[in-house]
């Protein structure tokens, strides 16, 4: 059931970050002679910022569209999710290996394709405590063909149920450079300061301080982040529900809270079948999305803060949408 939850949240998260953030602007990810793009200030939601998002999702997420059918462009955000997913399964390879061996070690571990992984790990049998941390340097795995890089640090605590091996709370930052992920042309930099996951019998409940990606083209950065993040996926009745609230800034648009009046309600099958979240710029201007159907929503925004609804975009249809994605987080 847990692994459900964490399955099914994982995917939101990743979907939701990734469809609104052009990663098409990763190019390589240098950054070496570049400075982070200012906090913008609170953004105010008009028609067009709202229409250029929407036509944004339903122009690179597989499965979405806006009014008649959108034509696909170059731009995509399946590449982060893959390098994402891709990272989630080696950090799982990595601490299995390490929670296998002695409570106080330092291992290391050499990538397929050249570079290293470093884990140190501490534990306690009797309190069930873990702490450590891991350093990859361009540690390299072959993926599809592909060279698949990760380099950055990441420190970790929590605690493990001692009767049963589950871990039960999970806290953790990553280094002041974040975490790099590469494949192919693809690169970003995730970095994630003090992140708490609590890992209930039927959900879990997450805070972060701030999570960050990073892109680069031209010698110009950017960066996209989520603050003051909290979060619960809770199963029910075969079911996962989530809410969620925090600060969204992108660099050229500006800074918005989120929130959910409603929880997010997603089925077995993986379709988004009912909920709200609800969006909130400068002056008190609003969006509001809603479920209308299995992974259709209807879009209302409020341009001028007075309270009322005023413009009504064409639905957003993401009803081929899938969420089916290849990510085993168990241990």
């Amino acid at each position: 059931m847990k692994k459900k939850i964490l399955l099914v949240s994982a995917l939101g998260l990743l979907v939701a970050l990734s469809a609104i953030i052009p990663l098409s602007c990763g190019g390589n990810g240098d950054d070496s002679e570049t400075t982070p793009t200012p906090l913008a200030e609170p953004a105010t939601l008009n028609q067009k910022n709202v229409d250029d998002v929407l036509e944004f999702i339903a122009e690179n997420v597989s499965g979405c569209s806006l009014g008649a059918t959108a034509t696909k462009t170059q731009y995509t955000f399946e590449p982060f999710v893959d390098l994402t997913l891709h990272m989630g399964n080696q950090l799982k390879s990595v601490s299995r290996q390490v929670y296998a061996n002695a409570t106080q070690t330092t291992m290391e571990f050499e990538g397929a394709c050249g570079g290293t992984a470093t884990v140190s790990l501490t534990s306690d049998e009797e309190t069930g405590s873990v702490s450590g941390s891991l350093s990859f340097d361009n540690f390299c795995q072959d993926v599809d063909e592909s060279e698949f890089l990760i380099s950055g640090d990441l420190t970790f605590s929590g605690l493990i149920d001692t009767s049963t091996g589950d871990i039960t709370q999970l806290s953790g930052s990553t280094g002041p450079e974040g975490i790099t992920l590469q494949l192919d042309e693809n690169s970003y930099t995730i970095g994630i300061e003090n992140a708490s996951i609590n890992f209930g019998e039927d959900n879990i409940t997450a805070t972060v301080g701030s999570f960050y990606i990073k892109t680069a083209s031209d010698g110009e950065v950017k960066e996209y982040r989520v603050d003051d993040l909290s979060f619960q996926a809770t199963e029910v009745d075969n079911t996962t529900e989530i809410t969620a609230s925090g600060q969204f800034t992108h660099p050229d648009e500006g800074m918005v809270s989120f929130s959910t009046p409603q929880p997010i309600t997603i089925s077995d099958d993986d379709k988004i079948v009912s909920g709200q979240l609800e969006v909130t710029g400068a002056n008190n201007t609003k969006a509001l999305l809603t479920v209308i159907d299995s992974n259709i929503f209807e879009v209302q925004v409020d341009t001028d803060g007075d309270g009322v609804y005023d413009y009504f975009p064409d639905n957003l249809d993401c009803s081929e949408f899938d969420l089916n994605l290849d990510l085993d987080l168990e241990l």
